[in-house]
């Protein structure tokens, strides 16, 4: 699967505290890319390379995180459906 990125593209890093994450996140950085935040349970509000880690995708997507990706945007206006009703 190919995904199309633009230079305003930001992103966030599921398990950013884990070692390939953390490898990844660096390069990503030294390249350039705009990662606002990243994930791993039970290790929020720490940082890692200056960007904010929250325990859950969820609670980066809040207000009152640095996140403001389409991403955000998105979650917060669309209409979600239980599973069951699906």
């Amino acid at each position: 699967m190919a995904v199309i990125v633009h230079e305003d593209f930001q992103f966030i890093v599921q398990g950013i505290t884990g070692r390939e994450a953390l490898n990844f996140t660096r390069e990503c950085l030294q390249y350039g890319s705009k990662i606002i935040g990243g994930v791993t349970p039970g290790k929020g509000g720490r940082e890692v390379y200056g960007v904010p880690v929250y325990d859950t995708v969820k609670g980066s997507m809040e207000p009152s995180s640095r996140c403001h990706s389409p991403l955000r945007r998105m979650l917060h206006t669309k209409q979600s459906t239980p599973a069951s009703k699906r």
